[in-house]
C-alpha cells in the first residue's frame, strides 16, 4: 500500500488504515459495523485497531453512535480497496456487511453507499442507473431534499461517478437549492440532457453576435450583440442549426465560442424548447438592442448635455421595463450603469426630474432585488431631489420610491426611525395626491406594505385599521385596485391574524389568485404564491386542517421555485417562509425529513440575507426553533449549541434596537436552550448563562411596559422539572422568583388560554422554592388548579399544571387536592405515551413520583381501591414508556390506523406555538380541544376498546390474586404501605417504622454491600439490611397473609422450613425503591422469606393476569408445541463462563439458535424473537436516557435505545443472565427490575432476571442449575416450572453458603 498523501492529517496505525480501507464505501461507521468487518475480513487485526480508527485524525465527525471519515482521505482509501477487490476476493463481501448493518439508515445514504460500491467494483452502469433514479425523484417528484443530499455526497462520491453526464445533470438541478454547488465538466452533453432537467432550472441570458459567417456565443459585445434565454446550467448548452449542420455547443461563463454558420439563416434551440431564428445580422431576441446602451455610455462626458437627457431617460426606462418583464438582471445592471454614469457626470435629478425618476427607479430595483443597501440609500437621495416636481404622475412614482426605499433601509438596518420616516413620507404623498386625477395605486400599495411591516414590529399600533381605511378610500379605480392587490392581500391576512375577521382570508385569497392569473413577472408571481401560502397557513392555525397545511406547503414551494435566481433577497425570504412551514409539518406529521430540510433552508436564509437585517434576525430565530425541535427529537446537544449561537447572534445585532421584538425573543430562546443543555449535560455554566438570559429578557419586558411574556413563561416552565436540591438550581430558582415576586397581579381565573403559561409559571416556581409563605402556596395552588381544569388549555400544559397542583397540595398536606391533581394528570399521561417521544421523559418521571404520593394520600382518605388503581396505572404506563411500545396503542394501530394518526396529529397541533401569538389567539380553543375528546370517544366506540387509555377498575384487578395474594408496595414521602390484594379484595397494611428516607438509605446500603463498586461483597452489611427488611416489611406482610415467620430468636432452621412444593405462592409488585431490594431473601442467613412461600414478582396486576391467561389458553398454538425454539444470545465475547453457559444450554435444549460475536446485535435479536418463543441472554445491561436495555459488545457499546420489544412479541420464557460490571451507569436506578418488566410487558409469560452483582462464574452456575430443573428427562423445556425451579436453586444455595448466595440473590421470577 502506498504512503498517504502529505496533504492529509497524520495517518492512523496500519491496522486502522486496513479497516478504513475496507469501510471506505460506508457513509458512517458504527462500532458494530467496524467490529464485523474486522472479524470477517481482517481477523488478523487486534481489537485495538478499532479504537485506533475511532479516535484517529482522519475522522471528520464523531458521535457516540458512529464516525465518518474526512472526504479528503477517501480517494486514497478507495484506490487501495479497488486493488484489494482485484487481488483478494473476500473483500467483495464488504458491501453485504455494510448493507446488513445499515438497513435502518435513510434511503439517500443507502443509495450513496450502493453507488460508491458499484463504481469501485466496476459496475458503472448500475452506479449511473441508481444516480439517475435519484435525479428523476428530484426533477419529476420535486423531492428537494435530494439536492442537499447530493451537495454533501458529491464531496464523497468517487470521481468516476462525478464525471458522468448524470452527475452533471444532478449538480445543475441541485444548484436551484444549493447555489454554491459546482457541476464540474461532463464528458459529453446533448440538448436532451439539458431538456431532462429544464423544468427545475431558471433561465439565464446567453450573448449572441453574428459576425460574417461566424456566430459568437457567450460574453460578446458590440452594436449588434443580443442575447437569448437558455436554461441556467454550467456551462450553458445550446443547439445551433445552420443549413443541414446541427451541432451542440457548450459555453462556459467567461468565454466566447465561435461557430462557423455560413451566410444563411441560423436557428438556436435551447434545452427549454425555445427556438430563436437569426435571419440577418440582428437576431430576434428577448433583450433590447445593445447599441443605444453602448452609444449612450460613450456620449456621457464630463459636461452635462441637456439634449442627451431624453435619450438617457428613454434607455433607462426601456431597460427597466425589460428587466421587469423577463426578470433579467443584465438589463437591470445596464440601467444601473447608465444611471450611475449620468449622476456622476452631474445630471442633477432636480434639473431633469424625469431622468431623476428613472434613475431612482433603477437604484431602487437594484437595491431590492440584489440586496444593495447602498443603492437604496442612493434612491432616497435622488428621490428627495425630485420631490418638488409639479407633474402628478412623477410625484406618485417619486413618493412611492422614496417611502419604499426608506422602508427597505429599515429592513437592512433594523433602525426603526427609517420605518417611521417611510410611513410619514407615504402618508404625506398619499394625502397630497389622493384627490388628484392620476392613479395612486402604486403609492397606496407601498403604504399598505409599510403598514403591515409596522404592525409586525409594533402590533399595538393601529396600523392595520389605517391600512384598510386607506384602501377603502383610495382604491376606487380598477387600475388602482389591480396595482395594490398583492399588498392589500397581505393586509387582510395580517388583520385576520390579529382580529380573526371571517371574510379576510377569503378576500385575500381572491386578490392573490387575481395576481397569479395575470401575465406578471416571475417575481410578482412568486410573491402572490407566498401570499396564498400565508392564507392557507392562517387557515391551518385556525382549525388544524391538514389540507390547508399541504396547500400552504405547495404554494410556498411554488413561490420559491418560480422566483428568479437573480432576485436574491426575495428568494432567501421565500426559503425562510418555506422553512417555517416545513417545521410545522414535521411536528404535525412526524416527518423528520421535513425538519432536516427546514434546518437547511433556515441556515441558508441566515447566511444569504444581509447581515443586520430584520429578515436575517427573523430567519435566525426560526433556525433556533428548528434546531430546538430537532434536539427534542434526537437529543443531540450539538443542535442545542447551534440554536444558542443563532439566538446570540440576534441578541448581538439587536443590542442597539430595543424597540424591536427580536431581542426579547432571542433572549428567551437562548435561556430555554441553555436550560435544556443543563438538563441534558448538567453543565453548571449553562444554567448560570440561562439565568442571565432570562434576567435580560425580563428587564426588556419591564422596559417595554409588558407585564409578562408567554414565551418567557414557557421557558421558565422548563426549570420546573429540575431537581431543586443542587445549589446552582436552587440559586437559579430563587433569582428568577425574585424577578416575578412583584408581578402577582394576574387573576388565576384568567380569560384567555394563551395566558395559561404565564399563570402556571408563577405557580411552578413557587412549588419548588424551599420555604415559600403559606399565602404564596395557596395562591400558587389556586393558579395551578385553574389551569389544570380548563378544557381550552393545551393538554400538555394541563398535565404540567396538574403536576404543579399535586406537588403544591403535597406541601400543604391537602390529601383531597393531591388525589384530584393526580387524577387530572393521569387522564393525560396515556395520550403523552400515544403521541410523544422521549422529549417528555422529565414529565413522566415527575408523574411517577406524584403517582406514589397520590396513592399514599388516597390511602389516607380511606380509599385503598383508588390507591391500587393509581399504582396499577403507573406500573402499566411506565412499562410501556420504558419499552417504547404501548400494548393498547399497538392494538388500536392494527384496528384503526387512521384514528391513531389523527390522534397524534391533533395532539401535535394543540401544542404547536405559532410564531405569531395572534395566530394562537385566533384558534377556537374549545372546539379544538373538543376534537381530541371526540377522537378518544371514537376509539372507545370501537369493539373491545371501551376502556382505551383508561385505568382498570379494582373489581377487575383483584382477579390477579386468583392463585395467591399479590402485595403492592408503595413508598412515598407521606407514608409507606402494603396493599394486600386477595380474592376478597384490597386491604391496607401500614408499614409502621418505614419511611421513604429509611427505605432509600437501606436500598443504597444493600447495593454498596453487594459490591457494585468493588470486587467483594460485604456480607454482614447485606444481611443486616435484609434483616431490617424482614422486620419492617416482609414479616408484617406475611403475618397479615397468614404466612408469618415466627418472631424472635427462636426461628426454625432451614431443615424445618416447608418443602417448595408444599409452600403457598405469593407475588410482589414493588415500587421504587422497594424494587432494588430482594424481598424474597428478607431475613437472616439461615432463616428468610424463602422458607415460607414461593415468591414471584410482577410489574403490574394486569401483566400477571395476562401471562396467566396466555399460559392457560395457548392450547394448540405454536407456543404449546412439544419443542419450543430458543434464541441464545452471547452479547459479550469477554465472558468465558457466559460462553460455557450458552454451550451447556444449547446442548440441553432441543431447538436453539445461537447469536454471538458480531451477529449478536439488537437488530438481529429483535428480528428473530418472533420465531423463538424462548429467549436466553448472556451479557450486560445499560441505561439510555432512563430507559433500560441490553448491551452488545465487549466495550458495552449501546446498540440502540430500545431492544425493539413490542407487545405480543414474547413467549413462554425469557431468561436474562445479566452480569453487572463495576462502574455501571445503573448504580442508583432499579435498572434490572425495569429491564425485566419490559420483557414481561412484551408478552413473555415467565421472566427470570435482574442484574447479578457478582462473578461471571456465579451467573453461569445459577443459570445451569435453574435449567436442570426446567428440563424434563426427555429434553423438553417446561417454563411453567420457573418459579419453583428458581426457588429451589436459591434455597439450596443459601443452605450451602448464605454469603455466596448474595452473588445472585437479586435474581427473581416474574410471571404466574
Amino acid at each position: 500500500m502506498t504512503e498517504p498523501p502529505e496533504t492529509l492529517p497524520p495517518p492512523p496505525p496500519a491496522g486502522a488504515i486496513e479497516l478504513a480501507t475496507a469501510l471506505s464505501i460506508a457513509t458512517r461507521m458504527e462500532p458494530e459495523l467496524i467490529r464485523a468487518v474486522r472479524l470477517r475480513l481482517l481477523p488478523h487485526l487486534a481489537v485495538g485497531a478499532e479504537a485506533d480508527l475511532w479516535f484517529c485524525d482522519w475522522v471528520g465527525a464523531r458521535t457516540p453512535e458512529a464516525i465518518a471519515l474526512i472526504p479528503e482521505c477517501l480517494p486514497y482509501l478507495r484506490a487501495a480497496l479497488v486493488d484489494k477487490l482485484a487481488t483478494e476476493p473476500r473483500f467483495r463481501e464488504v458491501m453485504g456487511i455494510v448493507t446488513e448493518f445499515h438497513r435502518g439508515l435513510s434511503p439517500a445514504l443507502l443509495l450513496e453507499e450502493q453507488i460508491t460500491w458499484d463504481s469501485l467494483s466496476g459496475d458503472t452502469e448500475s452506479a449511473t442507473e441508481n444516480l439517475n433514479r435519484a435525479l428523476h425523484a428530484l426533477v419529476r417528484e420535486n423531492r428537494s431534499g435530494l439536492a442537499g443530499w447530493f451537495a454533501e455526497a458529491s464531496r464523497r462520491l468517487p470521481s468516476e461517478t462525478l464525471s458522468t453526464t448524470t452527475a452533471w445533470s444532478f449538480a445543475n438541478a441541485a444548484r436551484t437549492h444549493v447555489p454554491s454547488l459546482d457541476p464540474g465538466t461532463a464528458p459529453e452533453l446533448t440538448l436532451d440532457t439539458v431538456s431532462s432537467i429544464a423544468s427545475v432550472l431558471g433561465e439565464a441570458p446567453l450573448g449572441v453576435l453574428r459576425v460574417g459567417e461566424a456566430l459568437l456565443l457567450g460574453k460578446v459585445r458590440g452594436e449588434d450583440a443580443a442575447a437569448v434565454l437558455v436554461p441556467d446550467t454550467s456551462p450553458r448548452v445550446v443547439e445551433v442549426t445552420a443549413g443541414d449542420t446541427v451541432r451542440t455547443v457548450r459555453v462556459d461563463a467567461a468565454e466566447v465560442v465561435r461557430v462557423v454558420v455560413g451566410t444563411g439563416p441560423v436557428s438556436l434551440r435551447t434545452g427549454a424548447g425555445h427556438v430563436y431564428v437569426i435571419d440577418g445580422p440582428l437576431p430576434v431576441a428577448p433583450q433590447p438592442d445593445a447599441s443605444p446602451y453602448e452609444e449612450l455610455s460613450d456620449l456621457i462626458g464630463p459636461e452635462v448635455d441637456p439634449g442627451l437627457v431624453p435619450r438617457l431617460t428613454q434607455a433607462i426606462r426601456h431597460l427597466l421595463d425589460e428587466s421587469r418583464r423577463t426578470d433579467d438582471t443584465v438589463a437591470l445592471r445596464r440601467a444601473l450603469t447608465l444611471t450611475q454614469r449620468a449622476l456622476d457626470a452631474g445630471y442633477e435629478p432636480r434639473d431633469f426630474p424625469e431622468l431623476g425618476c428613472e434613475a431612482a427607479e433603477a437604484l431602487y430595483l437594484h437595491g431590492v432585488r440584489l440586496g444593495s443597501r447602498k443603492s437604496l440609500e442612493q434612491t432616497v437621495r435622488v428621490a428627495q431631489h425630485v420631490t418638488g416636481v409639479p407633474a402628478p404622475e412623477l410625484s406618485v412614482r417619486v413618493g412611492a420610491l422614496l417611502g419604499a426605499a426608506q422602508r427597505e433601509i429599515f429592513c437592512h438596518t433594523a433602525d426603526l426611525s427609517h420605518l417611521h420616516r417611510s410611513v410619514d413620507t407615504l402618508e404625506t404623498w398619499t394625502n397630497r395626491l389622493l384627490s388628484g386625477p392620476v392613479p395612486v395605486g402604486r403609492l397606496v400599495s407601498e403604504l399598505l406594505d409599510t403598514y403591515v411591516l409596522l404592525h409586525e414590529i409594533q402590533p399595538r399600533q393601529d396600523s392595520l385599521r389605517r391600512a384598510l381605511d386607506l384602501a377603502g378610500a383610495a382604491l376606487e379605480s380598477p387600475a388602482d385596485q389591480e396595482a395594490a392587490a398583492p399588498a392589500l392581500a397581505r393586509v387582510l391576512v395580517a388583520r385576520y391574524k390579529a382580529e380573526g375577521g371571517p371574510d379576510d382570508l377569503d378576500q385575500a385569497e381572491f386578490l392573490a389568485e387575481t395576481v397569479s392569473a395575470r401575465r406578471e413577472s416571475r417575481s410578482v408571481q412568486a410573491e402572490a404564491a407566498a401570499v396564498l401560502a400565508s392564507v392557507h397557513m392562517a387557515r391551518f392555525w385556525r382549525d388544524g386542517s391538514p389540507a390547508a397545511l399541504e396547500t400552504a406547503l405547495r404554494q410556498c414551494r411554488s413561490a420559491a421555485r418560480i422566483c428568479p435566481g437573480s432576485d436574491r433577497l426575495l428568494r432567501a425570504r421565500l426559503r425562510h417562509a418555506l422553512s417555517d412551514i416545513l417545521r410545522v409539518r414535521a411536528a404535525v406529521l412526524s416527518e423528520h425529513k421535513d425538519l432536516d430540510e427546514a434546518v437547511r433552508l433556515a441556515e441558508w436564509a441566515g447566511k444569504t440575507l444581509p447581515g443586520r437585517s430584520v429578515w436575517r434576525m427573523a430567519a435566525l430565530l426560526d433556525l433556533n426553533r428548528c434546531l430546538l425541535d430537532r434536539f427534542r427529537r434526537t437529543g443531540s446537544v450539538s443542535d442545542l449549541d447551534l440554536a444558542v449561537n443563532a439566538s446570540r447572534e440576534v441578541v448581538s445585532h439587536s443590542r442597539n434596537h430595543p424597540d424591536l421584538p427580536y431581542r426579547h425573543t432571542a433572549l428567551v430562546q437562548e435561556g430555554e436552550c441553555l436550560i435544556l443543555r443543563y438538563k441534558a449535560t448538567e453543565d453548571s455554566p449553562a444554567l448560570g448563562q440561562a439565568v442571565d438570559s432570562l434576567r435580560s429578557a425580563r428587564e426588556f419586558i419591564l422596559a417595554q411596559g409588558y407585564a409578562w411574556s408567554v414565551a418567557y413563561a414557557s421557558a421558565l416552565l422548563e426549570l420546573y422539572t429540575l431537581d431543586p436540591s443542587p445549589a446552582e438550581v436552587a440559586s437559579a430558582l430563587a433569582e428568577l422568583d425574585s424577578l416575578m415576586v412583584h408581578d402577582d397581579d394576574l387573576d388565576p381565573r384568567f380569560t384567555s388560554p394563551e395566558s395559561a403559561p404565564i399563570v402556571l409559571a408563577q405557580a411552578a416556581l413557587v412549588s419548588v422554592l424551599p420555604n415559600p409563605a403559606s399565602a404564596a402556596l395557596d395562591r400558587a395552588a389556586e393558579k395551578a388548579q385553574h389551569v389544570a381544569l380548563r378544557g381550552d388549555v393545551p393538554p400538555l400544559l394541563r398535565l404540567r399544571a396538574g403536576l404543579v397542583w399535586g406537588n403544591l397540595a403535597i406541601r400543604q398536606n391537602r390529601s383531597a387536592d393531591v388525589v384530584l391533581g393526580y387524577e387530572t394528570v393521569a387522564a393525560l399521561v396515556p395520550l403523552v405515551l400515544l403521541t410523544s417521544g422521549p422529549e417528555h421523559a422529565d414529565l413522566l418521571r415527575s408523574w411517577e413520583k406524584l403517582s406514589r404520593e397520590a396513592a399514599a394520600h388516597a390511602i389516607e382518605l380511606g380509599t385503598p381501591e383508588r390507591a391500587l388503581e393509581f399504582l396499577e396505572q403507573r406500573s402499566v404506563l411506565q412499562a410501556a414508556w420504558r419499552q417504547g411500545s404501548f400494548a393498547e396503542v399497538n392494538r388500536l394501530r392494527e384496528a384503526a390506523p387512521d384514528l391513531v394518526a389523527q390522534l397524534r396529529q391533533w395532539w401535535a397541533f394543540l401544542h404547536l406555538v405559532p410564531t405569531s401569538l395572534a395566530s394562537w389567539a385566533r384558534r377556537p380553543q374549545g372546539s379544538v380541544a373538543a376534537r381530541l375528546d371526540q377522537l378518544v370517544a371514537a376509539v372507545r366506540a370501537l369493539p373491545d376498546f371501551d376502556h382505551f387509555l383508561a385505568s382498570m377498575p379494582t373489581r377487575q384487578l383483584v382477579a390477579a390474586a386468583s392463585e395467591g395474594p399479590v402485595v403492592v408496595l408503595n413508598a412515598a414521602a407521606h407514608r409507606c404501605d402494603a396493599l394486600l390484594v386477595t380474592r376478597q379484595g384490597v386491604s391496607v397494611l401500614p408499614l409502621a417504622g418505614v419511611s421513604l428516607v429509611q427505605l432509600s438509605d437501606n436500598s443504597l446500603r444493600y447495593r454498596l454491600a453487594t459490591g457494585y463498586d468493588r470486587r467483594q461483597t460485604d456480607a454482614p452489611e447485606a444481611w443486616s439490611v435484609l434483616d431490617w427488611l424482614r422486620r419492617r416489611v416482609v414479616e408484617p406482610v406475611l403475618s397479615a397473609l397468614g404466612m408469618a415467620l415466627p418472631p424472635g430468636p427462636g426461628l426454625p432452621d432451614s431443615a424445618a422450613a416447608g418443602a417448595p412444593e408444599s409452600l403457598p405462592r405469593m407475588w410482589w409488585c414493588p415500587t421504587d425503591p422497594f424494587a432494588v431490594l430482594p424481598l424474597h431473601l428478607a431475613g437472616r442467613r439461615r432463616d428468610n422469606a424463602l422458607h415460607y412461600a414461593v415468591h414471584s414478582y410482577t410489574s403490574s396486576l394486569q401483566a400477571l393476569t395476562a401471562a396467566r391467561h396466555r399460559e392457560r389458553h395457548a392450547v394448540g398454538s405454536p407456543l404449546q408445541a412439544p419443542v419450543q425454539p430458543m434464541l441464545l444470545v452471547l452479547a459479550d465475547d469477554d465472558l468465558p463462563h457466559g460462553n460455557r453457559e450458552i454451550e451447556a444450554i444449547g446442548r440441553a435444549v432441543l431447538d436453539t439458535q445461537v447469536l454471538r460475536g458480531e451477529r449478536a446485535t439488537g437488530a438481529n435479536v429483535a428480528a428473530r424473537l418472533g420465531k423463538h418463543p424462548c429467549f436466553h441472554f448472556v451479557g450486560r445491561a445499560g441505561l439510555h436516557k432512563g430507559v433500560p436495555h441490553l448491551r452488545f459488545g465487549a466495550e458495552g457499546a449501546l446498540d440502540q435505545p430500545r431492544l425493539g420489544l413490542r407487545p405480543g412479541l414474547g413467549g413462554p420464557l425469557a431468561y436474562l443472565s445479566v452480569r453487572e460490571t463495576e462502574g455501571s451507569d445503573l448504580v442508583f436506578e432499579n435498572d434490572g427490575w425495569a429491564l425485566a418488566t419490559c420483557f414481561q410487558a412484551a408478552g413473555f409469560d415467565h421472566v427470570i432476571g435482574l442484574p447479578v452483582w457478582g462473578t461471571d462464574r456465579a451467573a453461569a452456575d445459577l443459570a445451569q442449575a435453574v435449567y436442570d430443573r426446567l428440563l424434563a428427562p426427555d429434553g423438553l423445556l417446561h417454563p411453567e416450572r420457573s418459579a419453583h425451579a428458581l426457588h429451589h436453586v436459591l434455597r439450596q444455595a443459601l443452605a450451602e453458603s448464605p454469603d455466596r448466595a448474595l452473588l445472585f440473590a437479586a435474581v427473581v421470577h416474574l410471571g404466574p
